[in-house]
């Protein structure tokens, strides 16, 4: 079978070679289980004698699902304790969690976090898994789940998974400001949803001021969150925001058809906060965050050329030079 599937390397690519025999099969196949031993022995060979690399290969793939098909997740498990690489420590997760044994897989979920090789990168994928076999087993401690995810790995989406559990807006307060002692300092739309959270419009203004004029769509810049609501909170108005789609974490790319964690957006988070702009000195502050966004939001767009956001880099000067400006100059902020 290795040399049918090198001979047709570049017309075909064979990762789960078990399955596709298979699929094609009109009949149980002879001597499959012997044809299992040699397979795999063959296979591990192969793997031993491979240079190892940081990404995963054609033969590690078939390692895991002979071993799969041979021993189940105890198999997988054994492979993934050795290698500690985050792609078997997946499928092994994985495995569990298609068997539908989320206790055995949260635990799972928890030793891969601990086990992988760079923590940096795959830690807080595994501890989102364990979060999702807590939400999927109901257990109290869900929310000690998500906090442990968004520490180890802070990102957006893991921030409003666990600032999503707090009922009160004391709570949510205290809560960010706690979070707001650990963010990273790039992480900028992070740090402006906690200031927001805790009333702090300037602290959220200087934020959005000294953002820079490209990358509104990175999912740590903070003017698609912190523009369009100091638009509604100027001019009155209730404002959803709408933030670009984050693949700042794996659950974002999970099947729809597979149990995800719950990810509340941003606008119950605010609305729990009760935010308030009456403050001529605030609104000062907002407007003039605004007006400087905008100002290098265009030049930005322009100088470079970016001719799909020109409409974009419009719609903020017209929201600094229109109804927000002359309501904020009604209130005692010069235009």
């Amino acid at each position: 079978m290795c040399s049918a599937i090198e001979d047709v390397q570049g017309v075909g690519y064979f990762f789960e070679p078990l399955r596709e025999l298979e699929r094609v099969a009109v009949e149980p196949l002879p001597d499959f289980d012997e044809f299992l031993v040699q397979w795999r022995a063959l296979v591990e060979e192969r793997v031993a004698n491979t240079e190892k690399r940081g990404w995963d290969r054609r033969e590690d793939r078939w390692l895991r699902e002979v071993v799969e098909c041979t021993q189940g997740p105890d198999g997988l498990a054994e492979v993934a304790r050795q290698s500690r690489r985050s792609d078997d420590l997946r499928a092994w997760c994985r495995a569990l969690v298609e068997a539908g044994d989320w206790t055995v897989a949260r635990a799972a979920y928890e030793e891969a976090a601990e086990l992988v090789e760079d923590r940096a990168y795959a830690s807080g994928d595994f501890l989102d898994g364990a979060a999702l076999a807590a939400q999927e087993l109901g257990s109290d401690d869900l929310d000690a789940a998500l906090e442990r995810a968004w520490r180890e790995a802070p990102s957006f989406s893991r921030l409003c998974r666990w600032l999503g559990g707090c009922s009160t807006q004391e709570e949510l307060a205290a809560l960010a400001g706690s979070a707001l002692e650990m963010v990273p300092a790039r992480a900028a739309r992070q740090r402006a949803l906690l200031h927001l959270l805790r009333g702090e419009l300037s602290d959220a203004a200087t934020l959005l001021a000294d953002a820079r004029e490209l990358g509104w769509s990175d999912a740590e810049h903070p003017g698609h969150l912190v523009f369009p609501l100091f638009v509604g909170l100027l001019g009155g108005a209730t404002i959803a925001v709408e933030l670009p789609r984050s693949y700042d974490d794996m659950s974002s790319l999970m099947d729809d058809n597979q149990p995800k964690l719950t990810t509340p957006t941003v606008d119950p988070l605010l609305q729990l906060a009760d935010l308030d702009a009456q403050e001529a000195a605030v609104r000062c502050v907002m407007i003039e965050a605004m007006r400087s966004a905008a100002e290098k939001r265009i030049e930005g767009v322009t100088a470079n050329k970016r001719r799909h956001h020109y409409g974009h880099a419009a719609s903020l000067a017209f929201s600094v030079r229109g109804p927000t400006a002359h309501q904020t100059a009604r209130r005692g902020c010069a235009s």
